[in-house]
């Protein structure tokens, strides 16, 4: 597996699935030789849909800039699209499904955050006159 931002201690490492009497869990593996070190994450059943999150960087949940979090994410779905484009016809479909809902949804929260930003820009003219 690639290398990720543990989100136990914040540092980069890969994330490892292993197997104890049958089970299997999954850590944050830094380091090489004698001076690795291993967070652990969880069980791996529990786990396997934060695979995709732990790539997207995050750390701390208290430190989480969730503007990053989400230009991060669209990025991967970016290249995951793109990639789709090598695969077989079914798969092309779906991406493109995907892109057009995707799309959609971000339109409706763009306009979201224009009403936010102009609400904010209002407030801190308010906060300036105020001083």
């Amino acid at each position: 597996m690639g290398r990720v931002v543990c989100p136990r201690c914040g540092e980069l490492g890969y994330l490892e699935k292993y197997i104890v009497a049958d089970r299997a869990y999954l850590r944050v593996v830094h380091g090489r030789g004698k001076s690795r070190k291993r967070c652990y994450i969880g069980p791996a059943g529990n786990y396997e849909h934060a695979e995709l999150l732990l790539a997207l960087g995050l750390t701390n949940r208290m430190d989480v800039r969730y503007d990053e979090v989400a230009v991060s994410a669209l990025d991967h779905f970016l290249l995951e699209a793109m990639l789709a484009r090598t695969k077989s016809e079914a798969e092309l479909a779906e991406a493109l499904e995907r892109a057009r809902r995707l799309r959609s949804l971000l339109e409706e929260r763009l306009a979201e955050l224009q009403r936010l930003e102009e609400a904010l820009e209002r407030e801190l003219r308010l906060r300036r006159k105020e001083e």
